[in-house]
């Protein structure tokens, strides 16, 4: 392959061979050529008659290829008969002197070289109409360059090794804190994409900082994008999260479940617990550092880009920069939220359909988990329990998400410090099941313990309300 990015004419020649003769090496470059990778007019319409000709009987035509010309070696043009005569000559005269995988391997880096020059003169293009989005993407699609090789796929149970491989590949997901959907392998998992799905202020945000802090426990490096919450702020819930600090009240009310013996519900209690507190604490900074410098292991990187101006390609531009100047390249990528992404507002809904799609092709690409978090509709906001019928705007997200989590919430519950995580979805188990949750958001936990859900349990809340509710008016009074 030349520098200018074109084929030398006897390297042209040689693909000629393979394809037309060689019956190890045909069928692959025959997957791989493009007729206008060559400059030839005569070469490339020999080119199209030989994909034909294997197209049709899955095999190399040979010398069957004189056949395939006969109009064109038997025109009355000389000039034309000429130009078809010698160039069959010589790939008569070389199928049997080429080195296939030499020319295979040249092929493929010319096919790599030609998608590079093609998505660079297009972001040119794309700059000097003034569109830079499109630009950018064709920027990176030009980094992102295309695995030029065949592979005809997995031949179930000849090839063993690949036929058993998922055993080594089987990945449990990360870590959750919630033991029901641990168990349950259902989390952030490297190539698929986990959707939380929630009304306005119901936690969302809070879910996603839980499963970045169980995945740092767990020595993983994450990224969080935040599109809607400052940085600094998101520093703080991290703080209050990963170290249980409260942000002003040092005491703090929780509740805690009673189990039986088979680990059932059988009642609610209310407790306190006792935190460190970010305000009015002039130790707060030093105890903070200590915890830091104890910590230092944890790897995170936040990141903030405003609400409705980040796009895939300025993100998989960052993820580059990332690993080239950081040699950072996470485990896992939490987008807070996805719906806050910069979007095609004339074409909302297939905006937002190919946005999910693009994300989890990122996820699989680089071998991440990501993580995201979108609205549900008004329908949401005033349901028991949110299912699929209640996301917002484009319906393909549940189709595209690998796992999706609702979260559920009644004034009562909220008040009493609990919450319902309802599974959605599940690609790898059941859906359709719920866990209660306590919690604790005054000290930064989104989860401190977890039941799979009793029919009971609406009973132990009313009761537990009831209670509380007397105990204040006699206070009261």
């Amino acid at each position: 392959m030349s520098k200018n990015q074109s084929l030398s004419d006897n390297m042209q020649t040689n693909i000629l061979t393979l394809m037309i003769f060689d019956p190890e090496y045909s069928s692959i470059v025959h997957g791989l050529m493009d007729p206008n990778y060559l400059d030839n007019r005569v070469m490339r319409e020999i080119c199209r008659e030989t994909q034909s000709y294997i197209n049709l009987y899955k095999r190399p035509p040979g010398e069957h290829i004189a056949d395939l010309l006969e109009d064109k070696l038997n025109t009355e043009k000389a000039s034309i008969r000429k130009m078809y005569e010698d160039i069959l000559y010589d790939l008569f005269e070389q199928r049997e002197n080429v080195n296939g995988e030499f020319v295979l391997n040249s092929l493929r880096g010319f096919i790599r070289g030609a998608h590079m020059k093609r998505e660079l003169a297009s972001a040119v293009e794309n700059l000097q109409a003034g569109d830079v989005d499109r630009a950018e993407l064709s920027i990176q699609q030009a980094l992102r360059l295309p695995d030029a090789s065949l592979d005809l796929g997995l031949f179930f149970g000849e090839d063993m090794d690949r036929t058993l491989a998922f055993l080594e590949e089987m990945t449990e997901c990360f870590p959750t804190g919630i033991a029901e959907f641990d168990k349950a392998g259902i989390g952030p998992v490297p190539k698929e994409l986990l959707i939380v799905m929630a009304p306005p202020n119901t936690g969302k945000t809070w879910s996603l900082l839980n499963y970045t802090k169980y995945a740092l426990l767990g020595r993983k490096k994450v990224l969080h994008l935040t599109l809607e919450m400052h940085e600094g702020r998101t520093a703080q819930r991290y703080m209050q999260m990963l170290f249980s600090v409260s942000k002003r009240n040092k005491d703090v009310p929780i509740v805690e479940f009673e189990r039986d013996e088979d680990g059932q519900m059988i009642g609610i209690t209310p407790s306190m617990i006792e935190r460190p507190t970010l305000e009015e604490n002039p130790d707060i900074a030093s105890q903070l550092r200590k915890h830091l410098r104890n910590s230092n292991r944890m790897q995170l990187v936040v990141k903030q880009f405003p609400t409705g101006q980040l796009t895939v390609p300025m993100l998989e531009a960052y993820l580059d920069q990332l690993e080239r100047v950081k040699n950072f390249v996470p485990d896992m990528i939490v987008v807070d939220y996805a719906d806050l992404m910069k979007l095609d507002i004339s074409n909302m809904r297939a905006s937002l359909g190919q946005l999910y799609k693009d994300l989890r092709g990122i996820a699989v690409e680089r071998n991440c988990a990501m993580v995201t978090a979108t609205q549900t509709n008004r329908d949401g906001s005033d349901v028991g329990v949110i299912t699929e019928r209640h996301v917002a705007e484009d319906f393909s997200k549940i189709a595209i998400a690998d796992n999706i989590i609702s979260l559920n919430q009644t004034e009562a519950e909220r008040a009493l410090g609990l919450m319902r995580a309802f599974v959605v979805k599940a690609r790898n188990d059941e859906k359709g099941w719920q866990v209660l949750m306590s919690q604790a958001y005054q000290a930064g936990q989104f989860v401190l313990d977890s039941i799979r859900m009793s029919e009971s349990y609406l009973e132990h809340v009313e009761a537990l309300t009831a209670a509380q509710e007397a105990a204040a008016g006699v206070s009261d009074e």
